[in-house]
């Protein structure tokens, strides 16, 4: 997520995130980070990659023993992007973390199917 896209432990890399959230996405007990690119951001011929899907992800936090820390991409969508908002809240009272975004594209609702730590949103 700098100024180019370069393969990182994952294969994720994406520019132009504009907003994150943080919650428990998959019950593990841990902060999790939500965020995704923004489509044009500053216009098509403004933006690195203007074109890329505009993508939504959460980045699990894993702990390790050693006391290392990593994050864990999934991929929630690749159509709808985030814009300067995103929200990561129990919406329908199941006791499960949702993903809401608000885009150029739309307003998008991501209700969490999965309930069991280490599922994910999306997948």
């Amino acid at each position: 997520m700098s100024d180019h896209s370069r393969e990182e432990e994952f294969g994720v890399a994406f520019t132009q995130p504009h907003a994150l959230d943080f919650a428990d996405i998959n019950g593990d007990g841990l902060t999790d980070v939500v965020t995704g690119k923004r489509m044009w951001a500053h216009g098509p011929d403004g933006d690195i990659e203007p074109n890329a899907p505009p993508v939504v992800y959460w980045f699990e936090l894993e702990r390790r023993d050693d006391g290392a820390v990593r994050f864990i991409p999934h991929l929630v969508d690749s159509h709808s992007g985030v814009g300067v908002q995103i929200l990561a809240e129990d919406i329908n009272d199941d006791g499960r973390v949702d993903i809401l975004t608000a885009s150029k594209l739309g307003v998008f609702v991501f209700r969490n199917l999965n309930s069991a730590p280490g599922n994910s949103t999306g997948d």
